[in-house]
């Protein structure tokens, strides 16, 4: 009965969209609701599976879901439904049906997409601050499905990162968190950049990352805006990239050659530029 009544509000959600015929604490019923309904869809035998994977394809395919954002409590109602999907994800009696998969991405990109500011447990649930997991397979197609509605937030929240990093370094503290998410934003950006993404903020952040003190800023900067260049992205910042590899910082210049070597086929200027560092007079380089 509460899934077919479930089902019901749903169909009604689908009509008078994006208009809600509830109050936010209806509305918060109603998805705390889903969500404990939508666990049986690990189940492809489960009687009611059909009317399951209904309730979810309404709320996720006209994107009703954003209606969460009414409710009081949206961000601990998001990381529910995100703590549910690794569940489905991780489900032992089975594969995950593709249609369902597929919802649950549409579901939660229309969350990304809509979402006043992404809460902080999204991005560890994203694999992108310290002590988090390495993003999954379902967390990549996601980034590559909403990258450029993450543009923007994904740039403020590489500065928060620079800036909570250089307080550290300021108080000469090794803050190993700072540390490490700074690390891990470094390493995402080239997996996830768009032309979109770099043009929201990233960019002008690692070009303005190319020239601070703490070398090992400079060598994360270094290193994403190669993979970058390699995606053909970022073609405006190549004449500041390339001075890098004169950086005082033997750590900064063997990172990057690393990331210059795979452009020497299809870029002379980073051909010409790799033969100069032929003569550096550290054999490491």
């Amino acid at each position: 009965v509460r899934l077919l009544t479930l089902g019901s509000l749903a169909s009604c959600l689908r009509i008078v969209a994006p208009q809600a015929p509830l109050n936010a604490s209806q509305l918060g019923d109603f998805f705390a609701g889903c969500v404990r309904e939508w666990r049986q869809l690990g189940d492809a035998k489960d009687v009611y599976h059909g009317e399951t994977f209904f309730l979810l394809e309404s709320v996720a395919s006209v994107k009703s879901i954003v209606l969460l954002f009414e409710t009081a409590d949206w961000e601990a109602r998001w990381g529910a439904i995100w703590r549910l999907t690794e569940e489905l994800l991780q489900n032992e009696t089975g594969t995950l049906s593709r249609p369902v998969q597929q919802s649950l991405l549409e579901l939660h990109q229309a969350l990304l997409e809509d979402a006043p500011t992404v809460p902080k447990a999204v991005w560890q649930q994203l694999g992108l601050l310290a002590g988090a997991k390495p993003p999954s397979d379902f967390s990549r197609a996601l980034w590559q499905a909403a990258g450029e509605a993450l543009a923007a937030p994904l740039a403020q929240l590489l500065h928060r990162a620079y800036l909570d990093h250089q307080a550290s370094c300021a108080q000469g503290e090794n803050d190993e968190h700072d540390e490490e998410t700074l690390t891990r934003l470094h390493e995402q950006i080239p997996r996830i950049a768009s032309a979109a993404a770099l043009a929201g903020g990233c960019l002008e952040q690692l070009l303005q990352e190319l020239t601070v003190e703490e070398g090992e800023v400079r060598s994360l900067a270094v290193t994403a805006l190669g993979h970058c260049l390699q995606r053909g992205l970022g073609n405006q910042a190549l004449s500041v990239w390339l001075q890098r590899r004169h950086d005082r910082l033997v750590s900064v210049r063997l990172a990057w050659c690393t990331a210059a070597v795979p452009l020497i086929p299809t870029n002379p200027a980073v051909a010409e530029a790799v033969q100069d560092r032929l003569c550096d007079p550290e054999e490491r380089v």
